[in-house]
C-alpha cells in the first residue's frame, strides 16, 4: 500500500445498535473491504436514512462503516468495535457472510437507471456485471482520491487481503459499485 500523505477530516457519527458484544470483538478478525455505491440522490438523505431510520430499527437493512461523498468521510461504525450490515449474503474465496469480517464503504453515488434522464449525472450507457446495459452515475474524482486516502490509512492496521466490490461477493444479486467504478485508477492509487 502506499504511504498516508495528507490528513483528512473524519466525521463521527456512530449507529450504536452495531456494537459487537465483547465476545465477537475479541475473535474477530477484518480481511478485506467491500466497495458499495449508495444508491442515494444526497449525501444527507444517505445520512438521514442511516441514522434516524435504520439505526433505530431493530430490523436492520442496510449500514456501512464509512460513507464517502460531497468531498466528505463519514464514519458511523468504527471497524475495531462494530460490524456494519454491508455485504448481505455474500462469498468470497470460501468466506462466507462477509459483514463480520470487512470493512464496508460507499460511495454516494446513485448508481443506475434503466432510462436516459437528462437532469441527473446518470448519463454513461455501459454494461453490469451480468451484461445489462443501463444508464450510469459516474464516480467524482474527489471521493475517488478520499478513498484512496481512507484504505492506505485503515490498511495500517488491518493489513487488507482483498479489496472487491459489493457485485463480486453478491455475484447475480448486486450490481455496485457497477462499471464506472475506476478500478484501475484504485489500484494504482493505493499501490496494488
Amino acid at each position: 500500500m502506499a504511504v498516508v500523505t495528507h490528513q483528512r477530516n473524519i466525521e463521527q457519527y456512530h449507529m450504536e445498535s452495531d456494537r459487537w458484544t465483547s465476545g465477537h470483538r475479541n475473535f474477530k478478525t477484518i480481511d478485506g473491504v467491500v466497495i458499495h455505491y449508495d444508491a442515494g440522490v444526497t449525501m444527507e438523505g444517505t445520512m438521514n436514512y442511516l441514522l434516524n431510520y435504520v439505526d433505530k430499527s431493530s430490523n436492520k437493512s442496510a449500514s456501512y462503516h464509512y460513507l464517502l461523498g460531497d468531498g466528505r468521510i463519514v464514519e458511523f461504525n468504527d471497524p475495531a468495535n462494530t460490524r456494519a450490515w454491508h455485504a448481505g449474503r455474500s462469498e468470497y474465496k470460501g468466506m462466507h457472510s462477509l459483514n463480520k469480517n470487512t470493512i464496508g464503504i460507499a460511495i454516494r453515488n446513485y448508481g443506475f437507471s434503466n432510462e436516459y434522464d437528462a437532469e441527473t449525472n446518470r448519463v454513461v450507457y455501459a454494461p453490469d456485471i451480468s451484461g445489462t446495459f443501463r444508464y450510469w452515475e459516474p464516480y467524482a474524482f474527489q471521493d475517488i482520491d478520499n478513498l484512496i486516502w481512507l484504505i492506505n490509512l485503515l490498511d495500517e492496521t488491518y493489513r487488507f487481503k482483498f479489496i472487491v466490490g459489493h457485485e463480486h461477493v453478491a455475484m447475480g444479486r448486486k450490481v455496485d459499485p457497477g462499471p464506472l467504478f475506476p478500478w484501475q485508477r484504485l489500484w494504482e492509487g493505493l499501490g496494488w
